[in-house]
């Protein structure tokens, strides 16, 4: 059974020794290739630029400085627990750059 219909009778085609059949009309068929839609190739991703560590670790500190700001107001425990998850976050990736330097 093939996954086309007969478009007079709407019953599944079936192939039989080579040949394309509708066995309620007992008819042979042709199926119409539709054709395939051309696919765009896809774009070139540009290389990632050089990452500037330097640039990074101010960008990193000046956030850590933020969130600590933040900390001294805050009063909220939940506030306080997502801070400290954002500032310690900012801690690991902070070492991670200072390694890789």
């Amino acid at each position: 059974m093939l996954a086309h219909h007969c478009k007079e009778c709407r019953s599944p085609l079936f192939e039989y020794q080579g040949e394309i059949i509708c066995p309620s009309c007992r008819k042979k068929v042709t199926i119409e290739e539709k054709p395939k839609p051309e696919v765009a190739p896809s774009p070139k991703i540009p290389a990632p630029e050089k990452v500037d560590l330097e640039l990074l670790e101010s960008v990193l500190s000046e956030k850590l400085r933020e969130l600590a700001n933040q900390l001294k107001i805050e009063r909220e425990s939940e506030a306080i627990a997502e801070i400290l998850k954002n500032m310690d976050l900012l801690l690991q990736v902070l070492r991670r750059v200072q390694e890789f330097k």
